[in-house]
């Protein structure tokens, strides 16, 4: 119940910011100190499935071709809405680990990733390794 509660709250806070301000991205914040992007998927996610469907989803959308938002958040808000709904393969961009059995051949995915501005599947993690695979 208190995990509800504040998923609410954060809902609503985060949709006042969305509609006054716009996508809370470093143009608006600032950059992290650790991240260049502003990490605001795990409220995102906890949101109510009808919440992010029918606002946060399309306000997301609407701020990756503004290029205000990394297309990752959108893809990742867009996966977890539809392996929660059971929607149709083709809507994934493959951004969680582990569910590489739900997903649509490399090519779709390939195609819905470009359409939102992610790269290839797997490059991501050919890219980690390239850079950081020595310190395994």
């Amino acid at each position: 119940e208190k995990q509800d509660s504040i998923d609410i709250s954060n809902g609503r806070a985060l949709k006042v910011i969305f509609e006054e301000y716009g996508y809370p991205g470093k143009e608006l914040i600032g950059h992290s100190t650790v991240e260049e992007n502003v990490i605001i998927e795990p409220v995102l996610l906890h949101m109510k499935d009808s919440v992010m469907e029918r606002f946060f989803l399309p306000k997301l959308l609407e701020f990756v071709k503004k290029g205000t938002c990394d297309p990752r958040t959108y893809g990742a808000v867009a996966d977890k809405l539809t392996m929660m709904k059971a929607l149709d393969k083709s809507r994934f961009y493959g951004t969680f680990r582990g569910m590489d059995e739900r997903l649509p051949s490399v090519g779709v995915l390939n195609r819905n990733r470009k359409s939102i501005g992610l790269p290839h599947y797997g490059y991501e993690e050919w890219r980690f390794n390239y850079l950081y695979g020595k310190y395994k």
